[in-house]
C-alpha cells in the first residue's frame, strides 16, 4: 500500500477517534473478556449455517484457530487502541478475506454479528448508567467502523490481489493449474494408446492370419466344389447304372414269370399223361383178365380134347395155340404194366422236380421283386444324393465368392489397423511435443517455495512420468525398471519427504498421497519388466494399475492445492 493510501487511513482513524474513546477502552475490554468467547462461537456457527460463507470457510478443522485469531484481534484493539500495529494487522485480515474470494458485501455484513453481540453485552452490563452506556456504545461503533474502513480499503487497494507479489503469485499458480489441467486432459487417454497400439498390432496380425486362412478356405472350397461336381457326375452315372439294373431285373422277372407259366403248363401235361397211363392200366387189367379167362378156356379145351381122343387132337392143337396166345398176351400185358409203372414213377419224379422248379421260380420271383424294390430305393436315394450334391455345389460356389470378399475385406482391415497404428504413434508424438512445451512453460511459471505451485508442477511431472512408460510400451524409446526413480527420488517424493510445515503434514490430503504415489512407481516398474519379458498382457495389467493410482494422485494433488489456498488465506487472516 502506498504512503498516500496509508496517510488517508490515518486521517480516517483520527476522524473517528476521540480522547473520550481512549478512556472507554478499559471498560470495553472487561466486557469483551466475559462475552467474546460465546460471541465468537455464535459468529462462526452462523457463518457455517450460511451456504455462501460456509463454502469460503472450507475445512472445519481451521475453525478453532480462526476463533482464537478473531478473539485476539478484538482484544488487542480494545487493549491497545487503533495503533499502527493494529492497523497493519487489520489490513492483512482484509487482504486475506479478499484473497479467498469473500465479497465485500458478505464481509462487511458479518460485522453486524460482532457489533450486535458486543453491544448487547455492553447494554446488559451498563444499562442502568445511561450516559456511560451511550459513551461506550459510541466508542464501540467507531472502533468497529474503523475496522470496517481498513478492511474495505484492503479490498479497494487491489481487488485481484493485495500486492503486486500476491497478484503475480496467484497468476502463476493459476497458470500452472491451467497448464496442469491442459496436460492432464491431453494425456488422459495415453494409457489407452498403448492398448490401442497393441490391439491394432494384434488386429493386423490376426487380419493377415485370417486373410491367409480365408484364402486357404477359398482354395478348399474350390477343391470341394470340383469334387462335388465329380461326385455329381458319378451320382448321375450310378443313377443310369441303377436304371439299367432296374430294367434288367424287370426283364428277369418277366422271364421268370414265363418260366413259371411253362412249368405250370408242363405240370398240366404230366398230369394228363398220368391220367392217360391210369386209363391204359385199366385197359391192360381188362386185357389180362381176358387173357386169363382165355387161358382157362384153352386149358378146358385141352382137357376136353384129351377126353375126345383122336377126334379131339386137332381141337387140342387149336386149344394149345390159344393157350400160347393167351400166355403171350398175359406176358405182354405184364411188360406193358411194368413200363407203365416205370412211366408213373418217372412222371412222379418229373412232378416232384417240377414242384421244386415251381418253388424255385416263386423264390426267384420274390428275390427279383425284392431286388427291384431295393434298386428302386437305391435309385431314389441316388437321385436325392445327386440333387443334394448339386445344391451343395451351388452353395459352395456362393461360399467361394463370399470367402473371396471376406478375405479381401479382412486384408483391408489389417491394412487399416496398420494405418491406425501409425496414426496413434503420430498422435502420441504430437502429445509428447505438447507435453515438452507445457513442461517448459510450467517451469517458468513456478515460484520456488510455493506449495500450491509445486502441487501443480508435480501433476505435470506425474503425467510426463506416465507418458514415458506408455511410450516404452508402444515401442517408442527405452526405459528399464532399474532406471525408473522410486517414489522418494522424484520431485513429488523429495518434497513429500522434506516438508516440515505442520499445516501441510497435518493436512489429510497430504497424508493420502503416500500410498497411491508408491503404487504408481511400483506399477510402472512392473509394467516395464513385463514388457521386456515380452509379456504384453501383464504389462497392460500393470499399466492399468499405474493409471488408476495416477488418477488418485492427481485428484489428491488437486484437492491438496486448493486446500492450501484456504490454508494460506487463513494464515494471512491469523497474522
Amino acid at each position: 500500500m502506498s504512503d498516500l493510501e496509508l496517510n488517508e487511513l490515518n486521517r480516517v482513524r483520527n476522524f473517528l477517534w476521540t480522547p473520550e474513546d481512549a478512556a472507554n477502552l478499559a471498560p470495553l475490554y472487561k466486557v469483551a473478556e466475559g462475552c467474546l468467547g460465546p460471541l465468537v462461537d455464535h459468529f462462526y456457527a452462523t457463518l457455517q449455517q450460511t451456504p455462501e460463507l460456509a463454502k469460503v470457510l472450507g475445512d472445519s478443522s481451521r475453525i478453532p484457530q480462526l476463533k482464537k485469531t478473531q478473539a485476539s484481534h478484538w482484544l488487542g484493539l480494545l487493549r491497545d487502541g487503533p495503533n499502527d500495529a493494529y492497523q497493519q494487522r487489520a489490513l492483512r485480515v482484509g487482504a486475506a478475506h479478499a484473497r479467498i474470494g469473500l465479497s465485500p458485501a458478505w464481509y462487511l455484513s458479518t460485522y453486524s454479528l460482532i457489533l450486535n453481540g458486543f453491544s448487547k453485552a455492553v447494554i446488559e452490563r451498563y444499562w442502568w448508567k445511561s450516559n456511560r452506556l451511550q459513551g461506550l456504545l459510541s466508542t464501540l461503533n467507531r472502533l468497529v467502523f474503523n475496522d470496517m474502513a481498513l478492511a474495505l480499503s484492503a479490498y479497494e487497494t487491489d481487488h485481484d490481489g493485495i500486492t503486486a507479489d500476491i497478484r503475480h503469485r496467484e497468476q502463476s499458480v493459476g497458470n500452472l493449474r491451467q497448464l496442469s489441467a491442459t496436460i492432464i486432459s491431453m494425456n488422459d487417454a495415453t494409457a489407452s494408446l498403448a492398448e490401442l497400439v497393441r490391439n491394432s498390432h494384434l488386429v493386423a496380425e490376426s487380419g493377415d492370419s485370417i486373410a491367409r486362412s480365408a484364402q486357404e478356405m477359398v482354395n478348399a472350397v474350390e477343391d470341394i466344389s470340383r469334387n462335388s461336381q465329380a461326385a455329381a457326375v458319378d451320382a448321375e452315372e450310378a443313377h443310369m447304372v441303377v436304371t439299367d439294373g432296374t430294367n434288367n431285373a424287370e426283364a428277369a422277372r418277366k422271364a421268370i414269370t414265363l418260366i413259371s407259366d411253362a412249368v405250370a403248363d408242363t405240370a398240366g401235361s404230366v398230369d394228363d399223361l398220368a391220367m392217360a397211363s391210369e386209363q391204359i392200366g385199366q385197359i391192360l387189367a381188362v386185357i389180362e383178365n381176358i387173357a386169363n379167362q382165355t387161358n382157362l378156356l384153352a386149358l378146358n379145351a385141352t382137357i376136353e380134347a384129351a377126353r375126345a381122343g383122336e377126334a379131339g387132337k386137332g381141337f387140342a392143337v387149336v386149344a394149345n395155340e390159344v393157350k400160347n396166345l393167351a400166355n403171350q398176351t398175359s406176358k405182354s400185358t405184364e411188360d406193358i404194366a411194368q413200363k407203365i409203372d416205370a412211366l408213373r414213377r418217372g412222371m412222379d419224379s418229373i412232378r416232384q422236380t417240377m414242384n421244386r422248379s415251381q418253388d424255385a421260380v416263386q423264390s426267384g420271383e420274390r428275390a427279383i421283386d425284392a431286388t427291384v424294390e431295393k434298386i428302386n430305393q437305391m435309385s431314389s436315394q441316388i437321385t436325392n444324393v445327386a440333387a443334394k450334391i448339386q445344391e451343395i455345389s451351388y452353395i459352395l460356389h456362393q461360399q467361394q465368392d463370399a470367402s473371396e470378399v471376406i478375405a479381401g475385406r479382412i486384408g483391408s482391415v489389417a491394412d487399416m489397423a496398420s494405418a491406425n497404428n501409425t496414426l496413434v504413434r503420430t498422435v502420441s508424438h504430437a502429445i509428447q511435443t505438447s507435453n515438452t512445451h507445457i513442461s517448459n512453460s510450467a517451469t517458468q511459471w513456478f515460484h520456488d517455495g510455493s506449495s500450491r505451485g509445486l502441487c501443480e508442477l508435480a501433476k505435470i511431472d506425474h503425467v510426463l512420468f506416465k507418458k514415458r512408460v506408455v511410450d516404452v510400451l508402444m515401442g517408442d524409446g527405452e526405459w528399464h525398471s532399474h532406471e525408473v526413480p522410486d517414489d522418494h527420488q522424484c520431485r513429488l517424493g523429495k518434497w513429500y519427504d522434506t516438508v516440515k510445515d505442520p499445516r501441510l503434514t497435518g493436512n489429510p490430503h497430504f497424508r493420502r498421497l503416500e500410498v497411491p504415489h508408491e503404487v504408481v512407481h511400483a506399477s510402472a516398474k512392473a509394467a516395464l519388466d513385463a514388457y521386456y519379458r515380452q509379456d504384453m498382457d501383464g504389462a497392460l495389467v500393470h499399466l492399468r494399475e499405474m493409471n488408476e493410482a495416477s488418477s488418485n494422485v492427481l485428484s489428491i494433488l488437486d484437492e491438496l492445492s486448493r486446500s492450501i489456498d484456504k490454508t494460506d488465506a487463513n494464515t494471512l487472516a491469523a497474522q
